[in-house]
């Protein structure tokens, strides 16, 4: 038997200039708890709706003081490319055109 639990849900947005790359950008992340009876306060008590949108008032506040990153720009800046994606620097493109005209 399955239990479906009510999710408190709120949808937020950031825009302003890449820190990574400069360019602007928009970001959306969605921040949600549930009711349910495992989801309790330090003191033992069962969070009401109350409570979880205090929460998640803290935490979008948090995350809104962060500066937006783009996805490509985020894997680029902890050290991860993606496989199928070629970042190519403007020193890369310099050194292939110094080779091949040598």
């Amino acid at each position: 038997m399955k239990v479906y639990f009510q999710e408190v849900k709120y949808h937020e947005k950031k825009s302003g200039k890449c820190s990574v790359c400069g360019k602007t950008c928009t970001i959306s992340k969605k921040f949600y708890q549930t009711l349910n009876p495992f989801n309790k306060n330090a003191d033992g008590t069962i969070k009401t709706h109350g409570d979880i949108y205090k929460e998640l008032m803290i935490q979008i506040k948090e995350w809104k003081k962060i500066p937006p990153i783009h996805g490509k720009c985020e894997d680029v800046s902890n050290g991860n490319l993606k496989p199928d994606t070629s970042y190519e620097t403007e020193m890369d493109r310099a050194t292939k055109y110094i080779d091949k005209y040598k």
